[in-house]
């Protein structure tokens, strides 16, 4: 059975991911992601200030997709900036997913790193690196 995985992430413990979570999940839905096709990741942790192996939620989605139970084939966030606030991580994750197989979409920006055929996104490089880098000032 093919999956998704839904990551869901705000920086701190006092901010609710509710409405992220909902967003997210509908745009899994739209493309027939459903129930137990779902996979749904949340954390509050900073999107900067830890390294990509010390953040509980991109560890954790490395882990569903590397469990041979699952057939993951698209991971959904709210946006880039959700995933991380440092270009770096940003692009280390966008070249595992492709690695992998396994789209990343992004509801706000509208970003996906394949296309309908399944053929890489020639402008997904160019996106990564612009968008992840103002998500980077803009925490600086």
């Amino acid at each position: 059975m093919k999956k998704a995985i839904c990551l869901v992430r705000v920086s701190t413990t006092e901010q609710n991911t509710e409405s992220q979570r909902k967003e997210v999940i509908a745009n899994a839905n739209a493309d027939g992601f459903k129930g137990k096709d779902l996979l749904i990741i949340e954390d509050k942790e900073s999107g900067y200030c830890l390294k990509e192996d010390e953040r509980n939620g991109l560890n954790a989605m490395k882990e569903a997709i590397e469990d041979p139970s699952n057939d993951i084939k698209c991971v959904y966030a709210w946006e880039l900036s959700r995933i991380a606030r440092r270009l770096s991580i940003l692009i280390s994750i966008k070249e595992y997913l492709e690695t992998k197989n396994i789209n990343l979409k992004t509801k706000k920006e509208g970003i996906s790193i394949f296309d309908n055929d399944g053929k890489k996104n020639s402008f997904a490089d160019l996106i990564f690196a612009n968008l992840g880098s103002f998500a980077e000032m803009e925490r600086n």
